[in-house]
């Protein structure tokens, strides 16, 4: 359309107007190479209808493919993701206990002045995770630097998202129960159990049922079982 009006206005041939036409829409600032004193108003103000047209459609185009590439990111990070990192601390799962536990693993860091990476893999949402741990950190106003923290949504309980985390060579994984029947406890143990052989650190399990904590130490005879309803803070002192 637009180069069929440069064609009857500005007099051009069809050719010369669609590649005219498609310079203008394209490429911004193209009107600028247009001569006022041998151009018209017409011809000048379509010129700047068309340059600021092309921009517009260019934004929004660009900002399309930025958002598909970070869409496809962020699903090759959360599906992809590898820890590579050793002596680190694995949490499977997510109670009301992880902020304190991590609370705990902050004052350790501080007091002998090093650096801790941990891990937690949970089914729940990576970026409300991560907010509550960043909006816990700032309420106790501790030194977030000393503990980095990675949240992960994937399923504690599958033997492929261990690996990614690679829970062999952490210092310490924790099962967290987060319902009564310990039940998302006992299936991460038994895919914990694949790795046994392997395992670098110890194993502590936080449960509240007394009888399935047999269960648990049947699977991984190591395993140190804290009961959650009974014991809260032992938790806290690993």
């Amino acid at each position: 359309l637009n180069a069929l009006v440069w064609h009857f206005l500005g007099g051009r041939t069809l050719k010369a107007s669609i590649w005219l036409s498609y310079c203008l829409f394209i490429d911004t600032g193209t009107q600028t190479g247009i001569e006022a004193d041998s151009s018209g108003s017409h011809e000048l103000s379509l010129a700047v209808w068309m340059s600021v047209c092309g921009w517009l459609y260019n934004m929004v185009l660009l900002g399309q493919i930025v958002h598909a590439a970070e869409a496809v990111i962020r699903r090759m990070t959360r599906e992809r993701f590898r820890v590579f990192v050793s002596k680190h601390v694995v949490l499977l799962g997510w109670n009301d206990k992880t902020l304190h536990f991590l609370t705990a693993l902050q004052e350790q860091a501080c007091l002998h002045s090093v650096r801790q990476h941990v891990v937690i893999l949970a089914e729940r949402d990576e970026q409300s995770m991560s907010e509550e741990v960043r909006h816990h950190f700032k309420r106790i106003r501790a030194k977030h630097g000393l503990v980095k923290v990675v949240c992960r949504q994937a399923n504690p309980c599958d033997t492929k998202q261990l690996a990614r985390v690679n829970v062999i060579r952490a210092s310490k994984v924790v099962l967290l129960s987060s319902d009564p029947t310990d039940d998302a406890v006992i299936r991460s143990m038994i895919a914990l159990a694949t790795f046994a052989e392997w395992l670098q650190g110890f194993v502590y399990a936080d449960m509240w049922s007394s009888e399935r904590s047999f269960v648990a130490t049947t699977i991984l005879p190591h395993t140190v079982v804290l009961l959650g309803h009974r014991q809260s803070g032992r938790l806290l002192c690993l």
